[in-house]
């Protein structure tokens, strides 16, 4: 609405209508125009923001990895390009692992793994079509860390590791320890029929040792792989050890 001021007479207020009303066509149109631009203002504003209240990094980038918008949470504040990659990874060239290229060619979305100093994203990529349906113009890229969530897969797989490991010094010790404890009372027995300062005698001993060193290794393996934790320390009389 607009509203004139003015101190005419009643006759004199037709002839101003009639000289202001050329002027008023245009000037709603530039009203309608200012007021149109003050809506998408606001519109791209609220994009922004929702683009930038995203945690995870989002970008969109055309087919030649030329970035054309990403939120705060893409780059490094001290890294800046005009590349995807040189912007998101601080790279020369694409990330290892991208598939921009096979998005485009297939049409559809598709999850890739990529890597940012030291951590791992699980990147999606959307192909955006503005022009033909069968071309790409555009991709938004979507990253998810997921460091912590392969850190933890990478914990499971040593955990059951170390599961298999004790299974299997269990047998080793139920099918080796009995063995070796027969070979090392019957080296012993021979030992105490035959002269000390025999080769003989030296032989046994060696095979004697033998058995023990690998008893000790097998206690050393069900040890480690010990599910129940290290046993509290106590305090004892050494003389009882010792004799």
């Amino acid at each position: 609405t607009l509203f004139v001021e003015h101190q005419l007479e009643v006759g004199q207020t037709d002839t101003f209508l009639e000289e202001i009303s050329p002027w008023l066509q245009p000037l709603s149109m530039t009203i309608e125009r200012l007021l149109l631009e003050s809506e998408m203002h606001e519109a791209s504003y609220l994009w922004e923001r929702t683009f930038d209240s995203v945690e995870d990094p989002l970008c969109i980038v055309t087919s030649d990895y030329e970035l054309l918008r990403s939120n705060v949470h893409f780059s490094e504040p001290q890294q800046a390009g005009t590349k995807c990659y040189e912007s998101f990874a601080n790279r020369t060239s694409p990330c290892e692992g991208c598939r921009i290229h096979e998005v485009i060619q297939a049409g559809q979305p598709q999850t890739m793994k990529v890597r940012r100093a030291g951590k791992a994203f699980e990147m999606t990529s959307y192909p955006v079509y503005l022009g033909p349906p069968s071309e790409v113009s555009t991709l938004v890229n979507h990253y998810l860390d997921v460091t912590d969530k392969e850190d933890l897969r990478g914990q499971t797989i040593q955990n059951e590791k170390m599961a298999a490991l004790g299974h299997l010094a269990g047998h080793i010790a139920h099918e080796l320890n009995n063995p070796l404890t027969g070979i090392r009372s019957l080296s012993q027995i021979l030992m105490s029929e035959v002269p000390e300062d025999s080769e003989i005698y030296s032989d046994l001993k060696e095979v004697e040792i033998a058995a023990s060193r690998s008893q000790s290794i097998i206690t050393d393996l069900l040890s480690f792989a010990d599910d129940r934790g290290k046993p509290e320390d106590e305090l004892i009389d050494v003389n009882d050890p010792i004799e």
